[in-house]
């Protein structure tokens, strides 16, 4: 039996990873280049929700299987398996949130641990879809506006998104079936948030390590298992991807930047993003906004 596939984005390594808050696709991007058919595959750190306009799709979610015959949001956590087959030229869209983002979102919002660990599905007759639908409608538009707003307005439409599917819990009319994570997958869970809490603080990988009560060898190991890294690229990849926001999106200069993120000095915070990047923070920064 061939293993599942795990992706950052269906087909795509991790090293494709995108820079923003969120990433937004229509169906036919990704889907066309396959043929309409998606086949088995998880992501480790990724929280996703499709909208399904067109009727005819079949979703399969951890072996549950869904015809859809109405416009229907579908919210999926990591590391559930799921799959598509799509009528041609079907017409919606899908989310992609990495989990310490979708998990700083969470936090201010009452019942909201379901939607970490079971997939979720919100129908047109819900009360809430009608809200949750004229937000979508707005991240579609807001995600196309490159303006300095643009990531609030991208976290304002998905908290509606989100805040629809907790009131369908609230009111008991949730489908969902939950899926099982093992203690595995919680320790790299709070590895991840660490990172996002702590990224700046230079913690060496025993800190982390100590954090989730696991060995240091333990973490280093399931951290290449699952995510494919390190511990200390996991971090440093991260570090980067903060860089490149605060390249494109303030007016910080190199030097600050290197500051703010916590590296020793401007020269080798610009040989590490050369590294990763290919450019440096400065060529990046002028290309970013060409």
């Amino acid at each position: 039996m061939q293993p599942i596939p795990t992706y950052a984005l269906y087909g795509e390594n991790l090293e494709n990873s995108y820079d923003d808050i969120l990433h937004f696709e229509q169906l036919r991007t990704r889907s066309a280049k396959h043929n309409w058919s998606i086949k088995a595959h998880k992501h480790d750190t990724l929280w996703q929700l499709f909208y399904f306009e067109t009727p005819g799709t079949i979703i399969r979610l951890n072996g549950t299987e869904i015809f859809t015959s109405q416009p229907i949001f579908v919210a999926i956590p990591p590391l559930c398996v799921h799959a598509f087959q799509f009528p041609q030229n079907a017409i919606g869209g899908a989310i992609s949130i990495r989990f310490p983002v979708l998990h700083g979102m969470l936090e201010d919002l009452p019942e909201s641990n379901f939607l970490t660990n079971r997939w979720c599905i919100l129908k047109k007759e819900n009360p809430s879809f009608r809200a949750a639908k004229k937000a979508y409608q707005n991240l579609v538009a807001n995600f196309s506006n490159m303006d300095q707003l643009r990531n609030q307005a991208l976290k304002a439409d998905i908290m509606v998104i989100l805040i629809a599917f907790i009131r369908q819990t609230l009111e008991a009319r949730s489908h969902a079936r939950e899926v099982t994570f093992s203690q595995r997958d919680d320790q790299l869970r709070q590895f991840c948030k660490l990172v996002e809490d702590n990224f700046r603080s230079n913690w060496p990988t025993e800190r982390y390590a100590s954090a989730i009560d696991i060995s240091t060898v333990s973490l280093n190991r399931k951290c290449r298992n699952v995510l494919g890294y390190s511990p200390q690229r996991f971090l440093a990849k991260r570090r980067i991807l903060e860089a490149k926001r605060l390249l494109k999106f303030s007016r910080l200069s190199v030097s600050e930047i290197a500051d703010d993120l916590g590296y020793s000095d401007t020269s080798y915070f610009c040989r590490s993003f050369k590294k990763m990047t290919s450019l440096t923070p400065a060529k990046y920064r002028r290309e970013s906004a060409a």
